[in-house]
């Protein structure tokens, strides 16, 4: 199988793809493919100048927290709490995403310890 080189590991095709599909629906470049009215295009600035993700979740946190916090009576106990960002990924891990069992019962039993001891885990996370 030959190299597919976009220059970038974003781009998943190639100028000579790129310019093949345009050709193949009659469009000359990638602009064409959309029609967005004048009405509703925006071509000034924003004027937000650029932070990191730490300085954008401090001043979130910040106007998050001049917000009363009041009693909530919904969710019968499961409100109000914290999930850190790792769980995502961890529940996210492909080798948990299967309910393929090896044939072997000491793998199999091993295995099945270790999906436990997972599940238990994300438990105690949530």
């Amino acid at each position: 199988m030959g190299r597919h080189d976009t220059g970038s590991p974003y781009a998943p095709h190639t100028p000579a793809e790129t310019a093949a599909m345009l050709d193949a629906v009659g469009a000359e470049q990638e602009a064409d493919l959309f029609d967005i009215p004048e009405s509703v295009r925006f071509d000034g600035e924003f004027g937000i100048e650029a932070r990191d993700e730490q300085a954008v979740r401090r001043e979130v946190r910040d106007m998050l927290d001049s917000n009363d916090t009041l009693v909530e009576f919904l969710g019968r106990g499961h409100y109000d709490h914290y999930v850190p960002s790792v769980v995502d990924h961890l529940a996210d891990r492909q080798e948990f995403l299967t309910s393929y069992t090896q044939y072997q019962p000491e793998i199999a039993q091993g295995f099945l310890q270790a999906l436990f001891e997972y599940q238990s885990i994300l438990v105690e996370l949530t």
